[in-house]
């Protein structure tokens, strides 16, 4: 009989057993990506397993300077959804949210501006013109009524 060596011996324990050894008394951790991405094989971050996995690949992700998180990171659900670095993430999703929205909104006025100048339509037509060539991206309709380069950034309306 061949011995068994150790790279071949496969434990198992309970889920709950092994994320209790790994955030003892805290409330996160940071983790290896080896062993976040088993965890999320697991649990995929679902709420019944009371734990979240943060990645640093979401850019969306920061701390509670508003940096990146740089390491993966193990969270008890509970203190994850009450935590600043969770309020952060969401608040630059709406920042982002608002501005591609003021975007569009300011890109929709000077299309429409552009189609009453050059077609002479009334204004009501030429916002709902407008708004419906920008949702389908129809770029020559876009320009063919004198608009030479949308809004790109913010900064740039003002």
């Amino acid at each position: 009989m061949q011995p068994i060596l150790p790279s071949q011996c496969l434990v198992s324990f309970p889920f709950k057993t092994i994320v209790d050894d790994l955030l003892g008394e805290s409330d996160f951790v940071e983790i290896k990506q080896q062993t976040a991405e088993i965890i999320l094989l697991v649990c995929k971050n679902k709420e019944s397993f009371d734990v979240h996995i943060q990645s640093p690949l979401d850019r969306n992700n920061v701390t509670l300077y508003n940096k990146p998180i740089t390491k993966w990171r193990l969270w008890r659900l509970h203190y994850w959804r009450i935590s600043t670095e969770r309020w952060l993430k969401d608040k630059r999703r709406e920042d982002d949210e608002r501005n591609a929205r003021f975007l569009f909104e300011a890109n929709v006025k000077m299309i429409a501006n552009r189609i009453k100048c050059n077609l002479g339509a009334d204004e009501n037509v030429a916002l709902i013109t407008a708004t419906r060539w920008l949702r389908k991206e129809q770029w020559g309709n876009i320009t063919f009524c004198g608009v030479k380069k949308l809004y790109t950034n913010v900064k740039e309306i003002q």
